[in-house]
């Protein structure tokens, strides 16, 4: 603990710009070191010395014990410590990136040998802990002067030799070299041991780790530690399952809560089957093989709950293992494992459970309807009940769409209430029936144990749900949504592969020539795909400033090159080149190799991932394609209609796009006068705001003027500042305040509206959408002030583009209703934001067309009327 006093007497601002440890990790602390006796690993600490000097020390005992030794940190000078028995495992992105470093690897990073790290850090010093080092030297100098002359105390005494300011320097600053040294040299005396004889791991008691990590409620992490040792979670003899009434409510933000030795729920409330649960304190009732399949029939007839987990390969060990995956069901009293999870077994169980719970339900429907309409369908969702499906996945993530759960885990992390131990799954009825001690199955997975907690989460979420009065948006928009997607990807989209050949041989000869007129405008070569080397052409090279920096140098993205264009030409090149190489790369070259054997590409939506609600599009992402430029409109055209597909003999695309929603639900909100009069007069909104703003009549707004003002509008949805919008309008601040606050004097309902929005989600921490969908928005809290007005800028934005993304989304069932209801052979088959993409047969684009109007201008009552634009064409740039 703390900083010894001789590196503070060495450099008095040692580590000064470190700020104070944050309160809430300290606190962390005694639970870690709680958590690591638990485990029987020793903790070695010392007051009035630094981390790094115990584990230097202890590296030191350990080398010369002859024990080999790894150092996890992420710290460099700790390479120092590198000598044949001792390694340092370097952190990169946690544990998922690490560098092993031995003394050769150390040699290729610096370019120096372990011992000589110090004297390297004395010279290049070290910003991180405040070591000055030698002005003007950085690493390539440092290590070339230690290439050359060998240790500091060499370089500095061959100072006089060194040419120019380097030498100046290096002469002028040696004191200060030498304690930049002393400083950065790890101690290894400090008075510290450790019996590495009697070290073992694992070697921790399975009662004593499972009371420790159960109190802190790490419930997956205890799995695993006690799978090192062979054993199972230890469940206290004749404790009783915890009901879900019991446990404490979870609210978003807020911390998990442990709750104990045993976390079972047998059957909850929402999922309560008419017969009473067949498990008891001696855990539940495992079946195969037949008996699984015998189980699971009486099951569907009973009409009880179930919920289902698929272990594919990976999860069970092997990422290159051709086994099929396996089906694992829970129900009330039961786990069935099924063996593999076939169309025919999941078809069955789709069509005919009374309640079907999973975590990510579109998955487990594609595996009956594949994206690829070449592979047979086994289910038809046109008269499935969506009440019937409660998906854990999308629950939690209208609950809390900052923090949506990627896997079962994840959520369990949050709910750790609802896991299920692996020993509470009895092997046989007998061991049910007579055994007073557990018998745990053989081999019962992890993901037996999550079908089992999918029961009880449902549970947990549902009341949530209805809590939060988020109920009716996941009833009636995100559940229902589901199938709809499963089509869309089944069905796909066609392309014409010659128009994106051609393109790309154009593309790559305009990438080419930017290539040649980046060159030449930096005068030099360089790789313009490595920011690092950009950025020493821009900041070193060509003095321009450096905006920003990042861990690792300074920042060349798009809002820093923005800036710089002003200052020089190469930065609007590199913004230029960027942009065609990515699309390249994303669309030009990707899109022909993900056809499937229908001869159409599939997306896959993504409907809990943004934390708007809108949906993402992903292998490949068609809703970033740029439609109001050139390049994007090109890419477009590749987007033909499959006649075939739909049995027509032609189609055409059809494009259906909401018309300025988000301003018609800024004027629905705001109930402002002149917004609402504007819209229902079917004026033109910018054109509008342009005369009122600047006060001229409407015939005499210029298109310069109405461009300003279109900024000025989308601008006051998304909560933009005066800093923002002189960016995106290329003015001055106050230019742009000014046309801030014309537009609030103006529009006076909007200014109030949006106030009263900011403070009520300061108050309660969370807006919502016209339907229910909450964004809980924790950046209103932070210590920082951007993120703080991040913060309100998100909550005046969120009910707008909230309720857009909700109002599309109901759009979409309805229509996806209608086309099933009214016999269209036409299709819906994309999704972009506020327009749906249609493969319509030509002899139905009349009829499609005013049922698509009807439907999405009238999903929902707002003050103002909803519009929808409608196009089509022979291709998707055409049908916009």
């Amino acid at each position: 603990h703390g900083i010894p006093a001789f590196r503070l007497q060495a450099i008095e601002l040692y580590k000064a710009q470190r700020p104070p440890t944050d309160p809430d990790l300290k606190t962390q602390f005694p639970m870690v070191k709680e958590l690591l006796e638990s485990l029987s690993v020793p903790v070695v600490e010392l007051e009035g010395w630094e981390g790094d000097d115990i584990l230097g020390t202890l590296a030191w005992q350990a080398s010369q014990a002859g024990v080999e030794c790894l150092l996890v940190t992420g710290d460099k000078d700790a390479l120092q410590l590198v000598d044949n028995n001792t390694q340092v495992v370097n952190t990169k992105t946690g544990m998922s990136d690490v560098v092993i470093y031995d003394s050769a690897a150390v040699v290729e990073r610096w370019g120096v040998p372990p011992k000589r790290v110090p004297d390297f850090l004395g010279l290049m010093g070290d910003s991180s802990d405040n070591i000055p080092g030698v002005p003007g030297v950085g690493e390539k100098k440092a290590r070339l002067l230690l290439e050359q002359y060998g240790t500091l105390e060499d370089v500095l005494a061959n100072a006089s030799e060194v040419k120019g300011k380097l030498g100046e320097s290096l002469r002028e600053h040696a004191d200060l070299a030498r304690a930049s040294r002393d400083v950065a040299t790890i101690r290894r005396d400090v008075p510290v041991t450790c019996d590495f004889s009697s070290v073992r791991f694992p070697a921790y008691d399975a009662q004593q780790v499972t009371a420790s990590f159960r109190k802190f409620a790490l419930t997956s992490q205890l799995r695993k530690m006690l799978q090192l040792i062979g054993e199972q979670p230890v469940v206290t003899a004749g404790s009783q399952p915890t009901s879900v009434s019991e446990q404490p409510a979870v609210t978003a933000g807020s911390q998990p809560t442990s709750v104990g030795e045993q976390s079972l729920i047998s059957t909850s409330s929402f999922l309560a089957a008419d017969e009473p649960t067949e498990s008891n304190e001696r855990g539940l009732l495992f079946l195969t093989g037949d008996a699984a399949q015998i189980a699971l029939d009486k099951t569907l007839a009973s009409e009880k709950p179930l919920a289902i987990t698929i272990e594919d390969a990976a999860s069970q060990g092997s990422l290159f293992s051709e086994s099929e995956p396996v089906l694992f069901v829970a129900t009330a009293g039961q786990v069935l494992n099924l063996g593999s999870a076939t169309t025919e077994v999941l078809s069955k169980i789709i069509t005919k459970a009374a309640l079907l719970v999973a975590f990510d339900l579109k998955a487990i429907f594609k595996f009956c309807l594949p994206p690829d309409t070449c592979i047979p369908a086994t289910i038809d969702f046109a008269d499935l009940d969506p009440n019937r499906f409660f998906d854990c996945c999308l629950a939690a993530y209208l609950l809390d769409s900052t923090r949506p759960p990627a896997s079962i885990s994840d959520l369990l992390q949050e709910y750790p209430q609802a896991t299920v131990a692996p020993d509470l799954i009895n092997q046989s009825v007998e061991a049910l029936a007579t055994s007073t001690v557990h018998q745990p199955a053989e081999a019962v997975s992890e993901a037996a144990c999550q079908a089992v907690a999918l029961l009880n989460l449902a549970e947990l979420l549902n009341k949530r749900l209805i809590d939060d009065g988020a109920d009716d948006c996941f009833r009636h928009i995100e559940m229902p949504l589901v199938a709809v997607l499963v089509n869309m990807e089944r069905v796909g989209v066609n392309l014409e592969l010659n128009v994106l050949a051609e393109l790309n041989t154009v593309l790559t000869g305009e990438i080419e020539s930017l290539r040649n007129s980046a060159i030449a405008a930096a005068g030099e070569t360089f790789n313009l795909d490595s920011p690092k080397q950009l950025a020493t052409v821009l900041f070193e090279n060509l003095k321009l400033p450096a905006l920003k920096k990042t861990r690792t140098g300074y920042s060349t993205d798009i809002s820093v090159l923005e800036e710089l264009k002003l200052l020089h030409p190469l930065p609007a090149l590199m913004i230029e080149y960027r942009e065609l190489a990515k699309l390249k790369s994303t669309y030009l070259d990707t899109l022909p190799h993900l056809i499937a054997g229908d001869g159409h590409i599939h997306t896959t939506f993504n409907q809990s991932v943004t934390a708007t609600g809108r949906l993402s599009s992903a292998d490949p992402n068609l809703q970033n394609i740029p439609v109001r430029k050139e390049i994007g409109r090109n890419i477009r055209r590749a987007f033909i209609p499959a006649a075939k597909a739909i049995g027509a003999t032609e189609a055409v695309l059809l494009s259906a796009d909401y018309s300025q929603i988000e301003l018609r639900l800024l004027a629905h909100f705001s109930a402002d006068s002149k917004l609402i009069e504007a819209f229902i007069a079917g004026e033109d909104f910018h054109t509008m705001t342009a005369a009122q703003v600047w006060q001229v009549q409407p015939d005499a707004v210029t298109p310069e003027l109405r461009s300003r003002a279109k900024a000025v509008n989308f601008g006051i949805v998304y909560g933009q500042q005066a800093y923002g919008l002189s960016q995106s309008l290329g003015c001055s601040f106050s230019e742009a305040q000014m046309l801030i606050d014309s537009y609030f004097k103006t529009f006076p309902d909007v200014k109030q509206y949006l106030d009263k929005t900011v403070a009520e989600a300061h108050r309660q921490g969370w807006v919502e959408t016209l339907f229910g969908r909450r964004r809980y928005i924790r950046e209103l809290y932070s210590s920082n002030l951007n993120q703080r007005h991040f913060g309100e800028r998100t909550a005046m934005n969120h009910p707008m583009q909230g309720s857009a993304a909700d109002i599309i989304k109901l759009a979409m069932i309805e229509v996806a209703r209608r086309l099933d209801k009214d016999g269209f052979r036409s299709q819906l088959i994309l999704q972009v934001h506020d327009e749906l993409v249609f493969n319509c047969a030509s002899d139905e684009v009349e009829s499609l067309s005013t049922m698509i109007s009807q439907v999405m201008e009238g999903v929902t009552v707002l003050r103002v009327p909803l519009v929808v634009g409608l196009a089509t064409g022979d291709n998707w740039a055409l049908a916009h």
